[in-house]
């Protein structure tokens, strides 16, 4: 594997006792968030804003209305994750 195939994601560990993630979000909306942020990484913080892709690439079994309902609250609480073009992203 070469090294421009490494793509680093920093988690803080103070995501632990955000609020917002600890008691706002139940945990499908939880493990959505943590793999926006892998897909993050994986798109070079551009990551297509299409449900299918979303479900496809993290392997989610929810239904896509519900992927978008669970992005738009998302959105709503961590308002770091903006949308631009159709992509979403992550402001650092």
């Amino acid at each position: 594997m070469k090294s421009e195939n490494f793509f680093w994601v920093k988690f803080k560990l103070e995501l632990l006792s955000d609020y917002r993630f600890t008691d706002m979000l139940n945990d499908r909306q939880k493990l959505l968030f943590l793999g926006l942020l892998l897909l993050a990484g994986d798109t070079k913080n551009y990551i297509p804003y299409n449900e299918n892709y979303i479900k496809r690439k993290l392997n989610l079994e929810c239904s896509t209305e519900d992927i978008k309902n669970d992005i738009q609250y998302i959105l709503n609480i961590f308002p770091k994750i903006k949308i631009l073009n159709n992509y979403l992203y992550f402001l650092n």
